[in-house]
């Protein structure tokens, strides 16, 4: 053959292996919290880890032949953050979404789940519980305006609440007994400080599935990602397990029953009549309130109000309550019902949010008739 020849056909093959080298460097780029200690940290400071969601992002990347690249975007108002970064297509796959098939609608597909999370008590080594009533006699630490302290006002239990979940943890053989907090702080203050042992808790509200978000045209991805989170199951683990996530079956301790919204307000004595709420009717107030309430009222009575359970369904407060609703119903949110569970709001709300959460609360409530 001659020079040429060969020339010519070494140049056709490596031609041949262009795509499948640019498949190995293609950037799969993931959308994450920049400020989410133990699950996602832009800026790692020195000694602290970039976080489970980040590592996790990583070897999936690497297990598809592609070049992680990370979209940071603070979540605090969560599917604001995913509407302005994965379905504003800044990145392919948002990591850390809730297993909830309603989360964003038909907007986005969810991968299969790839590590549990939710609450945990910590209690030094030698304690053992089993059920609420092991808790009895004992002071909890809980974090304010948190399910576990909703959980122990309703059984009566002895809550000491702090401000943060660290200060909760922070204090065990201090100011209480045992924290009742979110699991990956537990878990991961408790692998840095000996003699203490972490208990996942099982009950409504109190643990959820993490998974990745795709656009809903991104079938494929989402079916890679499902193939690559079980060929990665072991390394997850170990991942978890390095950031102190607890991974134990959660015991049972209570189904964790939400409050009871018309229980709270039925006896509320101090009722603010004549209040007029300037937002009513306004639709960006309306949706300001929306926003509010399920960052801080969801837990207890679901996304947007749409409880499916009647006891728990704000939409049905004229229902119960005539044109009084909204006096009781601003009573309650400022002042609270500890022995129902449901915590004071007035210092933590400022009197326009709690008015903006009334006005988006009168969009949704149903006829009377």
């Amino acid at each position: 053959m001659k020079k040429t020849g060969v020339v010519a056909l070494a140049a056709l093959a490596a031609a041949s292996l262009l795509p499948a080298a640019a498949a190995q460097t293609a950037p799969l780029r993931f959308c994450a919290d920049p400020d989410n200690p133990p699950f996602s940290v832009e800026k790692p400071a020195p000694g602290q880890g970039r976080g489970l969601y980040v590592e996790v992002a990583e070897r999936i990347a690497a297990h598809l032949g592609a070049q992680p690249q990370f979209t940071w975007w603070l979540t605090h108002y969560g599917k604001r953050a995913v509407r302005n970064t994965l379905l504003a297509k800044q990145c392919d796959a948002f990591v850390g979404l809730p297993n909830d098939r309603g989360y964003m609608g038909r907007q986005a597909l969810l991968s299969k789940p790839f590590v549990r999370v939710g609450y945990a008590l910590v209690v030094p080594a030698g304690v053992s519980v089993a059920s609420l009533d092991d808790l009895r006699g004992r002071k909890v630490a809980v974090q304010f305006n948190t399910p576990p302290q909703l959980v122990l006002a309703q059984r009566d239990l002895a809550a000491v609440t702090f401000r943060t979940a660290e200060e909760a943890l922070a204090a065990v053989g201090r100011e209480a007994d045992l924290a009742f907090v979110w699991g990956p702080l537990a878990g991961d203050y408790s692998r840095r400080n000996g003699g203490l042992k972490v208990v996942p808790v099982a009950g409504e509200g109190m643990q959820w599935e993490a998974v990745f978000a795709v656009r809903a045209e991104d079938a494929a991805l989402k079916a890679r990602l499902d193939a690559a989170i079980d060929a990665l199951g072991a390394e997850i683990r170990t991942l978890a397990e390095k950031y102190g996530f607890p991974l134990a079956a959660p015991v049972p301790l209570t189904a964790a029953a939400p409050v009871m919204y018309a229980q709270a307000v039925a006896t509320a004595s101090d009722a603010l009549p004549g209040h007029r709420n300037p937002y009513s009717g306004n639709r960006e107030a309306i949706g300001e309130g929306r926003l509010e309430f399920n960052v801080h009222c969801s837990h207890c009575h679901a996304q947007n109000a749409q409880s499916a359970e009647q006891r728990v369904d704000l939409r049905r407060l004229r229902i119960r309550y005539a044109d009084k609703w909204p006096e009781v119903a601003l009573t309650t949110i400022r002042n609270g019902r500890s022995d129902k569970g449901m915590p004071t709001w007035k210092d933590a709300l400022s009197a326009e949010k709690i008015d903006k959460i009334l006005a988006f609360l009168e969009t949704v409530q149903r006829d009377p008739n």
